[in-house]
């Protein structure tokens, strides 16, 4: 009988860590992954928004660019900047590719 009990409290614990472990890995990404992560889903969601893309300017590059271009100055108000911290030029390539075909800009 005592073998039970500490079988179904066990179960319990078990069910309970696991429960709370999956829902920390699906809705709380910004606990454990790089802090490049909130930049990278800020650009994933921009190209893939289904939102008139309104912007004469798009700058794409490294954390460099990221840092160095700030879009919210009054002569670039038309502007974004979807610069990835890290990122190589086969990264912006595939993201402006990614842009061109899902606004149909050529």
């Amino acid at each position: 009988m005592v073998y039970k009990k500490f079988i179904i409290k066990l179960f319990i614990i078990v069910i309970s860590l696991y429960i709370g472990y999956t829902y920390i890995i699906k809705y709380q990404k910004m606990w454990y992954l790089d802090s490049e992560y909130p930049m990278w889903l800020h650009v994933k969601t921009t190209m893939n928004a289904n939102i008139p893309l309104n912007y004469n300017t798009l700058m794409l590059g490294d954390s460099g660019a990221k840092a160095g271009f700030i879009p919210t100055q009054d002569i670039l108000k038309k502007s974004i900047n979807l610069s990835l911290g890290g990122s190589t030029p086969v990264e912006a390539y595939y993201i402006l590719r990614i842009i061109i075909l899902h606004y149909k800009l050529f």
